[in-house]
């Protein structure tokens, strides 16, 4: 995993530089299964902290309460960021209402977010503060693809009372089809706000020095897992390639699903 230097930037719509504000500095308390450091990081843990440091950086007090792994810290400063791990991965559930309670009940925050990338934790009810969703995606029932049917009955059952259990709270879906899945779902619309994730385009860029190839290319940069899909995009070129046979697909990452990929 690659750390940024503090002083990188997004160019990005309306964005504005790293600086404090001329204005009270918010208390916010977040809520995520991981955090960037925890081996099992992935994406949605890049995507929180590229967020949270750079409001940690504008001189606001950001706290987050994730779980933990053997022999990591329990209180850690990451980024900015005030790191409080309880429980572990498989039990972070069942001890994360507790610690928000006691997080809101010691220094009760401005705003309480709660990223909604695994279970949803369904803590809304513990704090009338401004509460904010933020959804990445929801599992519904490709978690059968992904996980035992046991734990992926879970995964899809605890979904389905997502517009009650969160009915006062805010969301903001990284996509158009994120938020259209949750108006499905029944959310309303007007309650979703559509964000897209920044490029750090001072980070990744093109290469001037590399030439493009010849024949057009596709790229897949990721995790191997077999809930992302990654198989619709081989079988697409497959089919593409018969009237376009120069085209190629290279794929870069590392995961349990590569053995199905390659098969």
């Amino acid at each position: 995993m690659v750390r940024r230097p503090e002083n990188t930037r997004l160019r990005q719509w309306g964005a504005r530089p790293d600086r404090a504000l001329p204005r009270p500095a918010v208390n916010l308390l977040v809520v995520n299964w991981l955090d960037r450091l925890n081996p099992q990081a992935g994406g949605a843990e890049i995507h929180l902290f590229e967020i949270f440091r750079r409001i940690a950086a504008r001189g606001h007090r950001v706290r987050l309460i994730c779980s933990g792994w053997p022999g990591a810290a329990r209180f850690e400063v990451v980024d900015g960021i005030e790191v409080t791990r309880v429980a572990g991965r498989h039990t972070f559930a069942l001890a994360a209402r507790g610690a928000v309670r006691q997080a809101i009940a010691n220094e009760p925050p401005d705003v309480v977010v709660e990223d909604l990338n695994k279970l949803p934790l369904f803590l809304a009810g513990l704090t009338d503060r401004p509460y904010c969703v933020l959804v990445l995606h929801l599992f519904g029932t490709t978690a059968f693809q992904e996980a035992p049917w046991p734990m992926a009955a879970i995964v899809w059952l605890a979904e389905r009372p997502i517009p009650w259990g969160y009915r006062r709270a805010a969301f903001e879906a990284i996509s158009e089809s994120t938020r259209d899945d949750l108006v499905a779902r029944g959310v309303p619309a007007d309650r979703i706000r559509v964000i897209h994730p920044g490029v750090d385009s001072t980070e990744f860029r093109p290469d001037p020095r590399v030439r493009r190839t010849a024949p057009p290319a596709f790229l897949y940069v990721g995790r191997l897992k077999r809930y992302k899909g990654i198989d619709l995009a081989i079988r697409a070129l497959a089919i593409a390639c018969r009237t376009r046979p120069e085209l190629t697909l290279d794929i870069a990452g590392t995961g349990d699903d590569r053995p199905r990929l390659e098969s």
